[in-house]
């Protein structure tokens, strides 16, 4: 009998206290010394000279629990006690809610019943089965979440057309041109880069889900291969390009790559924060210097410090006020002096996603992310210098190291790190 009711009964019994089992009337017997003038069998009339046989239909019976041979054990899932799943309960085992699997139960899609379930309507864009399994996937992870619910929206706005990354929830609209999708190798490194950490948040700052700057991957051929990649604005200051250098693949280690694009990635973000509040970047107005004071004062600060300022002054008062920014120069020494870290921990991610460990690690790190921000060139390569941040470091070695020969210090080293690292056999996927 079942314990669940005080005393246990049948019927009424149950399995796992909560489903019936399965029922019959079984009539019993018992036997007794054999006493002809004692015996009395129920509904005999009594007297003496014999006994009749009992009627068995008059027989008393107890109600006992017994199951087919084949369902002796209970089936997991099985809610109803039927000793089979259909297709409700093979939904609910799977962990989706009543209503999703009572849509299923119907003969309806699980994906097309979830994401109808989760967003409240089933899309009809004309989507193919890869896109919808990609949406159902996505709202899945996310636990239907209103921020996933959100990305969704702009998401179908894009498709069938459009691309979607539902990893890093963007929504591209120029991606990567065909020459940069030609270098398979390349772009899966810029691919692991962008899906992690700084660089992830940075990717995801472009249209459409932030609609100032477009940004587009891109390739150049200049037979100075060192300058590995290069970042700017189109000429109508709504897109940004990174463009990486073709040259440079086949003498530079995949490492390298990786603290470029990663580079590349902090220039892109400094134009886009720069274009959310100045229209032009080329001469900036003194109400867009304040507001850019007011929302991101490192770009406000070593704008002006790079900068030249043009104004005109009647009476002590002025009148007119402009500012025309060495970008090349700004960037680099603001990002020697607040965005190396990021750059390393980009560089830490690539290697733990491909197993590598460095000997003396922190070191090869701290050198590699003083690539490309030691020296700033214009736009042309031409005009180089130190950035002041690499001069205060070196002389501060200098000075911390006075005791040990210059080719043994600290920036030696890194230096020599660094030209190791790009003086290598290429770029390697395999």
């Amino acid at each position: 009998m079942c314990g669940c009711a005080e005393p246990p009964h049948y019927p009424g019994g149950c399995r796992d206290c909560s489903s019936p089992g399965y029922y019959a009337d079984i009539p019993y017997y018992y036997c007794q010394e054999y006493n002809p003038n004692e015996v009395d069998w129920p509904g005999d009339s009594g007297g003496t000279g014999g006994v009749s046989m009992p009627d068995l239909a008059d027989l008393p019976s107890v109600a006992v629990a017994i199951r087919p041979e084949e369902c002796l054990q209970r089936i997991p899932g099985d809610l109803d006690g039927n000793c089979q799943r259909d297709a409700y309960e093979v939904c609910m085992l799977d962990g989706h809610g009543h209503d999703v699997c009572a849509c299923v139960a119907d003969g309806g899609n699980l994906y097309d019943c979830s994401i109808e379930n989760c967003l409240g309507y089933m899309p009809q864009n004309n989507l193919s089965s890869a896109q919808i399994q990609s949406i159902y996937d996505f709202l899945d992870d996310n636990d239907c979440s209103d921020e996933a619910k959100a990305f969704t929206e702009l998401a179908l706005e894009a498709l069938p057309d459009g691309e979607v990354d539902y990893v890093l929830e963007i929504i591209f609209e120029i991606t990567e041109t065909i020459e940069f999708q030609n270098q398979t190798c390349l772009k899966s490194i810029k691919d692991e880069v962008v899906s992690t950490g700084e660089m992830k948040k940075i990717a995801k700052k472009f249209q459409p889900t932030h609609p100032v700057l477009d940004l587009e991957w891109g390739m150049f051929t200049n037979t100075n291969w060192g300058n590995t990649g290069n970042t700017g604005l189109n000429a109508n200051q709504d897109g940004a390009f990174i463009n990486l250098n073709t040259e440079s693949l086949s003498h530079v280690n995949n490492i390298v790559m990786v603290q470029t694009i990663a580079h590349e990635l902090i220039h892109a973000e400094l134009y886009r924060k720069l274009k959310e509040l100045v229209d032009d970047y080329n001469l900036i107005s003194l109400s867009e210097y304040n507001a850019l004071q007011d929302n991101f004062m490192g770009i406000a600060d070593y704008t002006l410090r790079y900068g030249n300022v043009i104004f005109e002054e009647t009476a002590g008062q002025i009148i007119a006020w402009g500012l025309d920014p060495d970008l090349s120069l700004a960037h680099h020494n603001q990002m020697a002096a607040f965005y190396r870290q990021s750059i390393i921990d980009a560089m830490k991610a690539y290697d733990l996603s491909e197993g590598i460990i460095r000997l003396n690690a922190e070191e090869f790190y701290e050198a590699l992310s003083w690539a490309g921000l030691r020296i700033t060139s214009d736009e042309n390569g031409e005009n180089s210098q130190y950035t002041d941040v690499w001069r205060n470091f070196k002389d501060q070695i200098d000075i911390e190291e006075a005791d040990i020969p210059e080719s043994d210090r600290t920036y030696s080293r890194y230096l020599d790190i660094i030209s190791q690292e790009y003086n290598g056999s290429g770029i390697n996927c395999n």
